[in-house]
């Protein structure tokens, strides 16, 4: 089991977007842009353990708690520091690190889930709402019904996320 290998075929079948793969990559950046902020070890690269901690709940909030603890269970800590740079780093058999491949299952199983959650309310509407949306149909519905699902769905998407 490998997380790119399934993001590959999630893609392929069509259930997720191949924009995941740029979102993926701005959520690394971001995570790393995170990271170095609170770096203060100069050209070391690493930061305390808790800090650590700290920046990947201020980072992914919605996270459930098994998920981060699965991402602090993958990090190496020596001397009580977490040297990050190196979590990003692949082997010279370009394998990924355990904290990258835990990150990137979650990526994934998240994407795929809250899609798949997208997907059942949008199935549920022309049984449910018929009056208050009467040209829906189970292949097609406006962009203002698609926001009206994801607000109703996601709570914390803001309006100009929608």
């Amino acid at each position: 089991y490998d997380a790119d290998i399934e993001l590959f075929n999630k893609v392929l079948m069509g259930s997720i977007s191949e924009e995941v793969l740029g979102d993926r990559e701005r959520m690394i950046q971001g995570l790393l842009t995170a990271l170095k902020k609170v770096d203060t070890s100069g050209s070391y690269h690493s930061i305390g353990l808790d800090t650590f901690k700290q920046v990947l709940r201020a980072f992914f909030p919605s996270k459930l708690e098994s998920a981060m603890s699965a991402l602090h269970e993958s990090v190496k800590v020596q001397d009580g520091m977490v040297r990050y740079m190196e979590l990003f780093d692949d082997d010279e058999e370009m394998n990924q690190t355990q904290f990258m491949e835990a990150l990137m299952d979650q990526h994934v199983a998240e994407i795929s889930e809250y899609v798949q959650g997208l997907e059942d309310v949008l199935l549920r509407i022309p049984e449910t709402e018929k009056n208050r949306f009467p040209n829906v149909t189970s292949e097609a519905c406006s962009l203002n019904i698609i926001r009206d699902v994801i607000s109703r769905y996601d709570q914390t998407k803001t309006a100009a996320e929608l």
